[in-house]
């Protein structure tokens, strides 16, 4: 569930980014760069992914990808300043990736082998597919009632997002949990 909470946080900037960052008078060449810069963080994160999990373990990652979300929700519903909406989508590499990343390494130490899969193709259906979907159907009605000031909704939706990491971290040890 809360991995599922974290991707779908993503939802009103997948949906209406675009089209907000035009209306705001980026060019299109511009926005372009934006979704890029978004991606290439993403790789770089998975570049030295095997460092960041020793560094931080699946909860850290799985931590910092949602209290990251919390600060680039906010602050992307606030701001048009080009310079500043750089640094928001290199805070991709966190939101999406580290968050991903968490999950895989957390499901590869916590899930029995198994069932390892089956956890994988949940956690994937849980966060690529129904609460994307349900993010971005959401995403859809507040926009149309608030405008990118939707963008906090989605902050809120990465503190649940921590608030379920946080008490997963205190209840995991490190090793399986479940059925082996």
């Amino acid at each position: 569930l809360s991995g599922a909470l974290a991707q779908s946080s993503h939802a009103m900037l997948y949906a209406f980014g675009s089209l907000h960052w035009q209306s705001i008078g980026i060019p299109d060449p511009v926005i372009g760069l934006l979704w890029a810069v978004g991606v290439v963080a993403e790789i770089a994160l998975f570049a030295v992914s095997n460092r960041a999990v020793r560094l931080c373990g699946p909860i850290g990652l799985l931590l910092a990808g949602a209290g990251a979300g919390m600060l680039r929700w906010t602050a992307t519903a606030f701001t048009a300043d080009l310079a500043i909406l750089l640094a928001l989508q290199v805070m991709h590499g966190l939101t999406f990736g580290a968050a991903h990343l968490g999950a895989m390494h957390f499901i590869a130490r916590a899930v029995a082998r198994p069932w390892s899969a089956t956890a994988q193709v949940l956690y994937s259906a849980a966060s690529g597919g129904v609460g994307l979907g349900l993010g971005l159907l959401v995403a859809g009605q507040l926009y149309e009632r608030f405008g990118f000031l939707s963008m906090l909704a989605m902050a809120l939706v990465s503190t649940l997002a921590l608030a379920g990491f946080a008490w997963l971290g205190l209840r995991w040890r490190g090793r399986v949990m479940g059925p082996t």
